[in-house]
């Protein structure tokens, strides 16, 4: 097997993962959880009606690099040499962002789905940091 076709495998386990993400975030897996978590995801959303200026920033800066990490994600797979780079800067972006983030509380579907996008991550920065998935 060639890299590009891991690269495309790797691909599709995380586009895969995500769009199962995106479909259990959005079905009510809350009411799934103990009630002691659901009373503090209740807290934790009247903490949040309150935003604050900072916090608006913070969350206006993840979306834009969330959508410059979906825009290269695409673009891996139609070989553009500006991908890679653009893909490796916003991974490793992501990574403190976690730090601001806080305690959060998920249901086991969430965390799994989301360990699996953060694997499959890891792994496409790895192959395209140290191979040339573009080449034959």
């Amino acid at each position: 097997m060639n890299k590009f076709r891991h690269l495309k495998i790797l691909i599709t386990v995380q586009l895969v993962a995500f769009i199962l993400l995106i479909v259990a975030i959005t079905y009510p897996v809350d009411s799934l959880l103990d009630p002691l978590l659901q009373e503090y995801l209740l807290q934790e959303e009247i903490f949040d009606e309150n935003l604050s200026t900072a916090l608006l920033t913070f969350w206006i800066f993840a979306f834009i690099l969330v959508l410059i990490n979906l825009i290269a994600f695409i673009s891996l797979l139609f070989k553009k040499i500006w991908a890679k780079k653009a893909y490796i800067y916003t991974t490793f972006l992501f990574l403190p962002m976690s730090l601001f983030v806080g305690a959060t509380v998920d249901h086991a579907i969430i965390s799994t789905l989301d360990d699996i996008m953060i694997f499959t991550s890891g792994m496409i920065v790895a192959l395209l940091m140290y191979t040339n998935v573009y080449e034959e």
